[in-house]
């Protein structure tokens, strides 16, 4: 019973805490994909992507930046589907690894309304919103990011928040949108957030859906232990 008792209350929890955002989306399917491949060809950044005093160099799928102060990739031609998305429904992932000693900049600023945001993505110092000299002030999260992970944005206009995933695991879901100003654009790197610049990290995949807010696929394990939770919410309403 006990057992029963503990697969119902966690069950409820994570249903709970995902309530924001109920739809799912594989990042494979978003309305623009892209592997660092995509971003830059080996030769110089392509399609909607562009530079601000950032250089990279491609191997394989995986393009390695180096910034200089207050340098980044960017979307920002004013042409790209997600610049024209407006006060509406987004979604950003980026997969990136990160080698450096603070971390760098995740800026979704798609309209010049309040439904944009900047995630700060700290090395060893977690994950934060706020104004910050080292890449994080840390209030979302204070897990090192150093190594390969991955970070999700989606802005729910209805219920005008922003939900964050690390490594599919919500950090967030009640972060307050804002117009971080100079926009529409999307930024990844070290931009007016005083990272020091210098500090490279690779990109794996810069990705964004103008379709929706969408939280990722939950995991084979995660999916199962949903479901025993439900289970366990039938058998308790049958005894």
């Amino acid at each position: 019973m006990k057992l029963k008792y503990t697969l119902a209350a966690l069950a409820a929890t994570t249903l709970a805490s995902n309530a924001a955002i109920t739809l799912t989306k594989d990042v494979t399917a978003f309305t623009n994909y892209a592997l660092g491949s995509a971003v830059h060809d080996g030769t110089s950044f392509t399609g909607d992507f562009s530079s601000a005093t950032a250089t990279g160099v491609l191997t394989g799928d995986s393009l390695a930046i180096t910034p200089a102060a207050n340098g980044w990739v960017q979307i920002d031609n004013g042409t790209s589907a997600f610049e024209s998305i407006g006060n509406n429904d987004w979604t950003m992932e980026l997969t990136l690894t990160l080698t450096g000693t603070t971390g760098v900049a995740m800026w979704a600023d798609p309209s010049t309304a309040a439904a944009g945001g900047i995630l700060y993505i700290g090395s060893t110092t977690g994950l934060g919103t706020g104004a910050v000299t080292n890449g994080s002030n840390g209030n979302l999260d204070t897990t090192s990011n150093v190594g390969t992970h991955t970070f999700r944005m989606a802005y729910d206009q209805a219920a005008s928040a922003i939900s964050i995933w690390r490594d599919g695991v919500l950090v967030t879901d009640s972060f307050t949108p804002a117009n971080p100003g100079g926009g529409p654009r999307l930024i990844v790197g070290d931009c007016c957030s005083s990272l020091g610049g210098g500090n490279n990290f690779t990109i794996e995949a810069l990705s964004y859906d103008t379709g929706g807010a969408f939280a990722p696929v939950p995991e084979p394990s995660s999916t199962a232990l949903l479901g025993l939770g439900g289970l366990a919410l039938i058998l308790r309403r049958r005894k």
